[in-house]
């Protein structure tokens, strides 16, 4: 655990936001974060965080923030993550382009999330329209999604109390 042996020289109850940039973390190294359940904003940014580290984040059930960018995360982790951080607000999933439509199915059950980032992932219109049941929402960002101007339209109908932060590429002809 060497990226995270610094943790050990702190109270568990000491740390509220903690934020692992490294981009060489790994799944293994996040197996002492559950003693830091106070953690209420967990940023990470590693492509080698699989589903099998989300596991260990699930564990911080005080977590309110969670920012994930470019991790090699599925649908299933999202679906672990769903689980067990039923009060997390604020979810980016920016760069994580192995999270496709079938997020959607677990996304919508965090019934208190008002801030979602599917920003470089793999959703298409078909797991965005799975959202619009999501009236906690508050910003949804879509970027990098290649959603034509008509379906951020769409999308910001169906939405009407949600703020959608996109760029078009365009309508089909």
């Amino acid at each position: 655990e060497r990226n995270l042996a610094f943790l050990g020289a702190l109270a568990p109850d000491s740390i509220q936001g903690l934020l692992l940039e490294n981009g060489v973390l790994v799944d293994d190294e996040l197996a002492s974060i559950h003693a830091y359940d106070g953690i209420e904003s967990l940023v990470i940014s590693s492509p080698n965080i699989t589903d099998a580290g989300l596991e260990h984040i699930a564990s911080l059930s005080g977590l309110r923030e969670l920012i994930l960018r470019d991790a090699a995360i599925t649908h299933a982790g999202v679906a672990t993550l769903a689980e067990s951080l039923t009060d997390l607000t604020s979810l980016s999933l920016e760069g994580c382009e192995a999270v496709l439509d079938e997020a959607a199915e677990s996304l919508v059950t965090l019934e208190g999330l008002t801030h979602l980032d599917l920003t470089g992932t793999g959703f298409t219109v078909i797991g965005l329209d799975l959202l619009t049941d999501m009236t906690t929402l508050e910003t949804l960002v879509v970027v990098g999604l290649g959603l034509t101007e008509d379906q951020i339209e769409a999308l910001d109908a169906a939405m009407p109390d949600c703020t959608i932060v996109a760029e078009h590429h365009g309508d089909a002809a």
